[in-house]
């Protein structure tokens, strides 16, 4: 009862963050990128505040870090301060310059995220087919590891002594080809069906796309 009621609970966020995302998608990629650069450069600044008012201010900054013996163990922590925020500050500069070379790129991945929003909510069935390939997935297993207990069991008892407080089995080399093959058989199933759903989703987006009618 409470894995049905998450699901459900989980479901209808989905969707109220679906709803978020296609009417406002432009607005919080960007509002994420100016607060990832604008809180690099925050970080970095006050670091390097913190180094210039340990070394006596801002009236006489050049002439302190002139004379400022950097292979000094007391100013080891005053160090790191510069050193982290010149890091930051140079990541806030190489995130502008991201920005600025990949902006149609980004506005590309806000469109994708739109139409992709879009495509869920009027096609709201195609979160079944996943849900349907874990459970062949799930019963795939299940019958996976019952056969194996019987291809284990392929075996002969061992009559040595002093092995062990149980009885060994001793598989002949043709059992132990067939359990790599076997072993091999349920990873490649296993991505069989999960490419299938993968495939299946593909197509189907591809046709709405493709044929959907848009104003």
């Amino acid at each position: 009862m409470i894995i049905c009621c998450s699901a459900f609970i989980a479901l209808v966020l989905a969707f109220i963050f679906m709803i978020f995302i296609k009417t406002s998608a432009g607005c919080v990629v960007w509002t994420f990128v100016i607060l990832v650069v604008v809180g690099f450069f925050t970080i970095g600044g006050y670091f390097l505040n913190d180094y210039i008012l340990s070394i006596g201010g801002y009236d006489d900054i050049w002439t302190e870090l002139s004379e400022a013996d950097f292979t000094g163990s007391s100013e080891t922590h005053d160090l790191w301060n510069l050193y982290i925020g010149i890091i930051f500050i140079v990541f806030g500069f190489f995130s502008l310059i991201f920005i600025c070379c990949c902006g149609r790129k980004l506005s590309i991945a806000i469109a994708v995220m739109k139409v992709s929003t879009s495509f869920l909510m009027e096609n709201k069935a195609v979160l079944c087919i996943p849900l349907t390939f874990f459970v062949f997935v799930l019963l795939f297993l299940v019958g996976w590891v019952w056969s194996s207990i019987y291809l284990f069991s392929v075996a002969t008892l061992s009559t040595e002594d002093n092995l062990l407080p149980f009885a060994q089995l001793i598989h002949s080399q043709e059992v132990e080809i067939m359990g790599y093959f076997y072993f091999f058989g349920m990873f490649w199933w296993v991505c069989f069906l999960m490419g299938a759903s993968t495939f299946i989703i593909i197509g189907t987006v591809c046709y709405w796309y493709f044929n959907a009618e848009r104003p």
